[in-house]
């Protein structure tokens, strides 16, 4: 029984130590900078429309990503509003949307995934109240490596 037990703590401990992610936060903001610094950042805005971002600890190396929207009611059990694959440069380490449009008022979820399941990113926000139709902007989605920003920047 004992040999058992050590042999299921080593097998979780072994996969804990595989996963090579550590989750990145995804940051709610007003706006975001074309180097991806946020502007606004907070977990709750007027209206239905926010940007958001995040950046990795490095490039994901793969092709695609899943990308999740959850909505939280206030007993924080939580309901799947979509759920679509994204094609994205596997070399990016940043990733964000500019004025994304929310379904309704209320509390979000946002999550990335490698199609293995690996969630790389999360971020919650509040939205407190409707924002007029015609304030609404388009959504512009980025994307860049961190070389790219650092060579678009770098001291010449």
């Amino acid at each position: 029984m004992l040999t058992r037990l050590k042999t299921l703590v080593i097998g979780a401990a072994l996969l804990a130590a595989g996963s090579a992610w550590a989750e990145a936060p995804i940051i709610f903001c007003t706006n975001f900078s074309d180097q991806f610094v946020p502007e606004g950042q907070a977990e709750e805005f007027t209206g239905t429309q926010v940007s958001w971002m995040t950046i990795l600890d490095g490039p994901i190396g793969e092709n695609a990503m899943i990308v999740s929207l959850y909505q939280n009611d206030a007993s924080n059990s939580q309901t799947l509003l979509g759920r679509i694959k994204v094609d994205v440069n596997p070399k990016w380490t940043a990733y964000g949307v500019r004025n994304a449009v929310f379904p309704a008022v209320g509390n979000y979820e946002i999550a990335f995934a490698l199609e293995d399941g690996t969630t790389i990113a999360s971020g919650r926000v509040n939205l407190l109240e409707e924002t007029p139709q015609e304030e609404i902007k388009p959504e512009e989605k980025y994307g860049t490596t961190l070389e790219e920003l650092f060579n678009k920047y770098a001291p010449k």
